[in-house]
């Protein structure tokens, strides 16, 4: 599983790279294949010229990228997703969306929490949570 936060819950004090190799290294692959694959992921998101960069050098929608790519290093099967766009403004909410159905394609289950509701449409599943009810639409 893949998380990805509202907030990137980025670390500071490390680079884009190191963010997102950082789940592989604790899952326990080895250094040269974690920064491989962050590589990869962050060429695939289009931010792999950010990769020595720390996290308050870069925009919020490449943040936000950086915290998929981090998300996917591991290969989930599916990723969490608690309101991904809130803090994106349309042009890097239209990416993030690209990045979403790119994925969906990839046969990547992608559970996503938002407020938005065209964001939502692009779903195959999607439902309506009204008091503490879900509903399909």
């Amino acid at each position: 599983m893949g998380f990805v936060f509202q907030f990137h819950h980025l670390l500071a004090e490390f680079s884009c790279l190191e963010n997102v190799a950082m789940p592989a290294l604790v899952n326990g692959n080895a250094p040269s294949k974690a920064y491989k694959r962050a590589q990869q992921l962050l060429e695939k998101f289009d931010i792999g010229d950010k990769k020595n960069r720390l996290p308050d050098q870069i925009s919020g929608g490449e943040r936000q990228r950086v915290s998929i790519a981090r998300a996917m290093v591991n290969d989930p099967l599916v990723i969490f997703a608690d309101e991904p766009t809130g803090n994106l403004d349309e042009e890097n909410t239209n990416k993030l969306l690209e990045v979403f159905i790119g994925l969906k394609s990839e046969g990547t289950t992608i559970i996503l929490v938002t407020h938005a509701a065209d964001f939502a449409q692009a779903g195959s599943d999607v439902y309506r949570l009204r008091e503490r009810r879900l509903y399909a639409l």
